[in-house]
């Protein structure tokens, strides 16, 4: 069995998220999970038969606490600076 096939039973069963759904119970996009990727941060557990990357359910606890958070009053601070 390749990994594609691992990845694509594991996503049968539930155990693995695409990046599009990680995405989305993150917050990111998925351009900025692909830049994880990129940077050592995150790796995909498998991939699907077409390619697609799959995330275990631990890759979102990981995402969550290397995003970087956003502070409301200075991005109001920031805002009220550009006017």
């Amino acid at each position: 069995m390749n990994a594609a096939q691992d990845g694509a039973d594991a996503a049968a069963q539930g155990r693995l998220v695409k990046a599009g759904e990680l995405a989305r119970r993150t917050g990111l996009t998925r351009q900025a999970l692909h830049v994880y990727v990129q940077m050592g941060l995150l790796e995909p557990a498998g991939t699907t038969q077409g390619g697609q990357r799959l995330f275990d359910e631990a890759a979102e606890g990981r995402v969550r606490s290397t995003k970087p958070t956003r502070n409301p009053i200075h991005a109001t601070e920031q805002a009220h600076s550009c006017v």
